[in-house]
């Protein structure tokens, strides 16, 4: 695991977690950032250098696998919500965007989202956001990832210096021209200090009354392995929201997914428990949710018996499939649930794929 870049004397301290039920309410969303202002927002008016000036960078500096040159915009090319999405060219290296929340000390992300006073603590417990890949990503196979998203999560009261404890949750993703959505919960895939073959497990509270996503400062979206030159990633809509309080977060989490309207492909990945790798599940899907619908009612998706991958800790999976007939539906519900549990987790795919909804403007819109 990659070392992580924090200004001279700002160091991440561990804090221990205080694990409660956590009291649900309906299902709510905020906003973090939809681009459509048209510029980056500014954290650090006085610094020169992006990656801690812009709240949004490509962090260039990343000393563990090498540079990551690159350059960070606002563009009216691509969108998966409005007009406007957040472009990042790599020029070489590989992605690294980062949300960087620090002035002279290290914020909450909740300080930032749109407006922040509409944040209420233990109540917003998920991350949603829109990615589209390039041609030159490379898909990892055996279990492994080729995404990690780094994220920093500290308790209410913790050191204002300090980042927070350092989690990275996992994600294996493939170019399909199509914005694909991305889900992160309070379940990551490694702890910094734990051990690549231990469990994390779903990290709910981290104190009385604070959630994950209330602790959560910075986070990072880093790409892993080399890309095959230059390559350019969007990023649009990011949104906390409150998951259904019945999601198997505890066996399904890393949860993204895409549908392809070329080739008619639902396409959905996730991560197992790293300790129940030849557990088998079963794949179903509807057009309402089926959180409502029920998963009896749901319809078991064509070749939806997918069987644990036997990679121990290498814990990524994936169901895609081409029989699932959705014209004239414009959502699919589909739903992913370990066979030896009652409960399951659901991400709803849009079947309309946005097209570019503007000609590039010459370099974009400036960031300073």
């Amino acid at each position: 695991m990659r070392k992580e870049f924090c200004r001279a004397l700002i160091v991440a301290a561990p804090f221990v977690f205080a694990v409660a039920p956590l009291q649900m309410v309906s299902a709510q969303t905020i906003e973090l950032d939809d681009f459509e202002s048209g510029s980056i927002r500014i954290i650090n008016p006085g610094e020169s250098s992006p990656s801690v000036k812009f709240l949004w960078n490509q962090y260039e500096g990343d000393f563990y696998a090498g540079p990551d040159p690159g350059i960070e915009s606002i563009t009216t090319s691509q969108a998966y919500h409005g007009t406007h999405s957040l472009k990042i060219d790599v020029t070489s290296g590989n992605v690294y965007l980062q949300f960087y929340p620090a002035t002279s000390f290290w914020n909450f992300m909740h300080s930032y989202v749109q407006p922040s006073s509409g944040w209420t603590a233990n109540t917003y417990n998920a991350m949603r956001f829109w990615v589209k890949v390039p041609p030159q990503i490379r898909k990892a196979s055996g279990g492994k990832e080729n995404i990690q998203l780094g994220t920093y999560v500290r308790s209410k009261n913790g050191d204002r210096n300090s980042q927070g404890s350092h989690y990275y949750h996992f994600y294996n993703f493939e170019h399909t021209g199509e914005w694909e959505q991305v889900i992160f919960d309070s379940h990551p895939t490694y702890l910094i200090g734990a051990g690549g073959n231990t469990e994390v497990g779903n990290v709910e509270q981290v104190g009385s009354g604070w959630n994950y996503m209330d602790g959560l400062t910075r986070f990072y979206f880093d790409g892993q392995g080399s890309l095959s030159g230059q390559a350019t990633f969007y990023f649009d809509k990011f949104e906390l929201f409150t998951r259904p309080a019945n999601e198997n977060i505890e066996q399904v989490y890393s949860l993204h997914g895409v549908y392809v309207p070329g080739s008619n492909r639902v396409q959905v990945g996730w991560a197992r428990r790293k300790n129940q790798d030849t557990l088998a599940y079963e794949v179903r899907y509807a057009f309402e949710d089926i959180h409502a619908l029920g998963w009896d009612n749901a319809t078991p998706a064509p070749g939806g018996s997918i069987s644990g991958n036997g990679n121990g800790a290498y814990n990524l999976m994936e169901y895609s499939t081409t029989g699932i007939s959705v014209s004239g539906k414009s959502m699919v519900y589909v739903a992913i649930k370990p066979k030896d549990s009652s409960l399951f987790r659901q991400i709803a795919l849009p079947t309309t794929s946005q097209a570019p909804i503007a000609p590039e403007p010459p370099g974009d819109v400036q960031v300073d």
